[in-house]
């Protein structure tokens, strides 16, 4: 990616320190180590230059953490945002990878624009959409939740 080099590492440093603190603002000390190694992890991982399964174990972990998280009722306004990082770290390695063999072209920097524009829109709306059931505490069943993720 040519540019804004500045969005991995933030939004991996987020996720894990927005996941550390949720762990251990309760004292649920092994869900704080667990999201501490997982920013040691996704850290690691964004080092290397070939292609590894390790974004998606970090967006794995990350998942995991939240929804065990949300079980033992954390604060969902530190579980949410974590997630949400971790979607955008997750997507934006992947494809920094997928474009590192292609060559410099201004069609590839419009592909890029266009890129984390789209991913802004998903990332808005999908917090936007969890922040007003949380607000509301709307109960949607399974069949509304696939509608709307489809």
């Amino acid at each position: 990616m040519r540019h804004p080099r500045w969005i991995l590492p933030i939004s991996m440093l987020s996720a894990s320190f927005l996941l550390l603190l949720a762990f251990g603002l309760e004292r649920y000390w092994v869900g704080a180590i667990a999201a501490l190694g997982l920013g040691f992890w996704g850290w690691y991982d964004s080092k290397k230059k070939e292609w590894t399964w390790g974004v998606d174990i970090f967006l794995v972990g990350a998942v995991m953490l939240v929804t065990i998280g949300a079980i033992f009722k954390l604060r969902p306004y530190l579980l949410l945002p974590a997630l949400l990082f971790a979607l955008v770290f997750w997507d934006i390695a992947r494809f920094q990878r997928r474009m590192a063999d292609s060559p410099a072209s201004q069609k590839l920097v419009n592909i890029e624009n266009r890129h984390l524009g789209l991913l802004g829109v998903v990332v808005a709306v999908g917090g936007v959409v969890a922040l007003i059931t949380l607000a509301f505490q709307v109960q949607l069943s399974f069949a509304v939740i696939l509608i709307l993720g489809v």
